[in-house]
């Protein structure tokens, strides 16, 4: 098993690790300890799997104050044969990005966690 990638990222905490199914798994959380939710879906034709998440904190500092207007940041990390961008936008929506990097195939992505700490598991086929 790999070791863990501990990611903070304008106030995401973002964990990217393989289980003991030789999986990877992504559990994101926001340090305002509010819902994430899920804003929309980023993949693409190229086999790209991509999705962009918000909070309920996050939205409700834009209803208050407008749009934030941050700084776009941007983290690459690896574990097993993928290959995880993270960006967090301007809106401080946090955008995930998986790509495969060997022969097998992304076959499936699995939900799960709560509210507050999302997971995402990848699991190939040969």
């Amino acid at each position: 098993m790999s070791h863990p990638s501990l990611i903070s990222l304008s106030g995401w905490l973002i964990s990217v690790v393989e289980n003991a199914e030789h999986n990877m798994v992504i559990t994101i959380s926001h340090e305002d300890k509010t819902p994430i939710s899920f804003v929309e879906d980023l993949s693409n034709e190229n086999g790209t799997f991509g999705e962009r998440f918000t909070t309920e904190g996050i939205e409700s500092k834009y209803r208050e104050n407008g749009d934030p207007e941050a700084e776009s940041e941007t983290v690459k990390t690896a574990v097993l044969n993928y290959t995880v961008s993270l960006i967090c936008d301007e809106d401080n929506h946090l955008n995930v990005f998986v790509d495969h990097d060997a022969d097998g195939v992304l076959s499936s992505v699995i939900d799960g966690g709560d509210e507050i700490n999302l997971t995402r598991t990848f699991k190939e086929i040969k």
